[in-house]
């Protein structure tokens, strides 16, 4: 009879391991797809702050009728922000996936 109970328990821990590898499977594919989207991100905002820059460096001050290169535009800072935070969450991916990848490798 303890023979019988140990194969069941031993079937049950390998249902739950494969369940467990099964999900992180999943989640490796995410964080991929995580960080794929996060690098466009990244990308869209240079390239956007990049352009703000260039107006910033071509606005005019219309009171004065003067070139008016003090301040960046709203959106280039805004932009860099959003990249600042997209360099963040890509860290974030990047150990989430090197967790997900060292718990496959014990399972």
């Amino acid at each position: 009879m303890m023979e019988y109970g140990s194969i069941v328990l031993f079937a049950r821990i390998s249902a739950y391991t494969t369940e467990i590898s099964e999900l992180v499977a999943k989640i490796s594919a995410n964080t991929a797809g995580i960080s794929a989207l996060v690098s466009k991100i990244s990308v869209t905002t240079t390239d956007i702050s990049t352009r703000g820059q260039d107006i910033s460096n071509h606005r005019w001050d219309i009171s004065t009728g003067e070139q008016d290169i003090g301040k960046p535009p709203r959106i280039s800072v805004l932009m860099d922000k959003i990249s600042a935070n997209t360099t963040g969450i890509s860290a974030l991916v990047s150990k989430i996936s090197g967790y997900t990848m060292s718990i496959h490798f014990v399972l």
